[in-house]
């Protein structure tokens, strides 16, 4: 401040005019950018508003693209921002939440199938067990045990080692019984 009083009053008049047009054009570029930033978080807000409603595998990558770009476009007004943050977020979280629950909807549908497998193989095992059972019931059994099986679609290694190994003894012992018949006729 003391520098500014080697001008004369009238320089020190034109410098603050000249002063207060540079911040006016300033603040026209800066409330610009603002409204440029504000106007292109609405179009991320509203796309991933559209990606919440139908949301599938692929939308995790634009939405993480969508993150992306909000974080390039800098921020605009304080509480414009905020508040356009609060949205976008919103819109993210329920892409999430919804992939979230198809993922859990599929994880208990595969446990399901895997129960299914288990119970199956359990089954035919118990079958080894029973010596007493006719032939053409043992067979029927079997066919009615391998059509579950195919419907079940067990992707377990083990359990699928479990199912071929009983299902080929019971092979095994229907062809025995098979050729005893004959060998007693």
């Amino acid at each position: 401040l003391r520098s500014l009083d080697r001008f004369s009053p009238r320089d020190r008049t034109a410098l603050a005019k000249r002063i207060k047009q540079a911040i006016a054009v300033l603040a026209l570029r800066v409330d610009a950018h603002a409204n440029e930033v504000k106007e292109a978080k609405e179009r991320l807000i509203a796309q991933a508003g559209v990606l919440s409603e139908k949301a599938d595998r692929n939308s995790i990558r634009t939405v993480r693209e969508l993150q992306q770009q909000w974080t390039a476009l800098g921020e605009g007004l304080r509480g414009v921002d905020q508040k356009q943050w609060r949205e976008f977020r919103a819109a993210c979280d329920r892409v999430f939440a919804g992939l979230d629950a198809e993922r859990k909807e599929r994880d208990a549908q595969t446990a399901a199938l895997a129960g299914r497998a288990q119970a199956i193989v359990d089954e035919i095992e118990a079958l080894l067990g029973d010596q007493d059972m006719e032939t053409d019931a043992l067979k029927t059994r079997r066919r009615e045990l391998e059509l579950r099986w195919r419907e079940a679609a067990s992707s377990d290694r083990n359990l699928d080692q479990r199912w071929r190994k009983a299902l080929d003894t019971l092979t095994a012992r229907s062809a025995g019984r098979e050729r005893e018949k004959r060998l007693a006729r």
